[in-house]
């Protein structure tokens, strides 16, 4: 299968390091508007190496796969259309858009074109997510609490809330997808923030810390503690709790701790979320069936939708209805 990256900042890389290893995909092509970031891919795989995603699209012709690892502000949606068109499927990597009109207007055009979209909401893919419905799925979760502490990101882009969307549309989105996933779908957001911990750092436009609480269909409630306040330390990073009917489940992608009236289970899991969701994408090509992806387009937006109503709430200090 041919393929073809936009974009080879981090998360380019981590899909790159993967995607070299099969035997099954061939690169052809890497853009990126730092020429010698695209260069320096491409040589690895020997590849061709673009300044852009549309010379990509020019020069290469015979694509049937495109992986956009470019950031929701920069990711040319007019290329984005003219792919589709094409009949290149497409692995968007998330948040799948940076509003909801515009993604909206592509899942239009992706469904006439009948190609295959998945959304990088790895979350799902993980042996983590698939122990935590095996527990819950003949059980009502009656909370959820979350939190996602990280120190301030040392990509400029994303210390720029006007053009990341901030740490709930960037980074901590990938709770609240896990959350839909395993619960179902949200009611009414309601979101407050805090800002001015760092005035030292001129380009830091962002928060500091937000709470989110949602509401969901089934009755189940969730908190949503995010922050940029801290520093790099292991014990930071995303943790997710679910509570049942006596019964409390707290992990991340690398542990599950179960809690029960009669003992506590501890698992530990090693895989490869990325793989997972890069190896569903191609299966989904290859056998045409929509079905192996676990995180389409049009249901990514659903998890955007809530994304962006916390930002709204945190301007209005108003419940946000969905």
């Amino acid at each position: 299968m041919n393929i073809g990256i936009v974009g080879a900042g981090r998360i380019a890389k981590a899909h790159f390091e993967r995607l070299n290893r099969r035997e099954d995909v061939k690169i052809r092509g890497v853009a990126d508007i730092i020429f010698s970031r695209a260069k320096e891919m491409a040589e690895k795989c020997n590849a061709n190496a673009y300044s852009s995603f549309e010379e990509l699209l020019e020069n290469e012709r015979d694509l049937d796969a495109l992986f956009i690892c470019t950031p929701p502000h920069n990711r040319e949606p007019e290329n984005l259309i003219r792919s589709a068109q094409r009949g290149i499927h497409l692995f968007i990597e998330k948040p799948p858009s940076r509003t909801l009109i515009t993604g909206e207007r592509l899942l239009e055009i992706f469904d006439k074109a009948g190609i295959i979209v998945s959304v990088g909401f790895l979350w799902r893919y993980s042996d983590f997510a698939n122990k935590l419905l095996g527990y819950l799925d003949d059980k009502k979760c009656a909370m959820i609490v979350a939190r996602w502490y990280h120190t301030i990101p040392p990509i400029a882009w994303v210390r720029d809330k006007e053009r990341a969307g901030g740490q709930v549309v960037d980074q901590s989105i990938h709770l609240i997808d896990l959350m839909r996933y395993i619960v179902g779908e949200a009611t009414a957001v309601y979101s407050q923030n805090s800002k001015g911990l760092f005035p030292e750092i001129e380009d830091f436009i962002n928060d500091d810390a937000s709470v989110t609480v949602i509401t969901f269909k089934n009755g189940t409630v969730a908190t949503l503690a995010s922050t940029y306040s801290l520093f790099p330390n292991q014990e930071h990073g995303p943790r997710i709790e679910f509570i049942a009917k006596r019964l409390r489940l707290e992990g991340s992608l690398d542990y599950l701790k179960v809690f029960t009236p009669e003992n506590v289970e501890n698992f530990n899991f090693s895989d490869d979320p990325m793989e997972k969701e890069q190896s569903a994408f191609f299966s989904a090509i290859e056998e045409g069936n929509k079905n192996k992806i676990l995180s389409s387009y049009e249901d990514s937006l659903k998890t955007l939708k809530i994304s962006l109503a916390a930002n709204i709430s945190m301007d209005t200090r108003e419940v946000i209805t969905l």
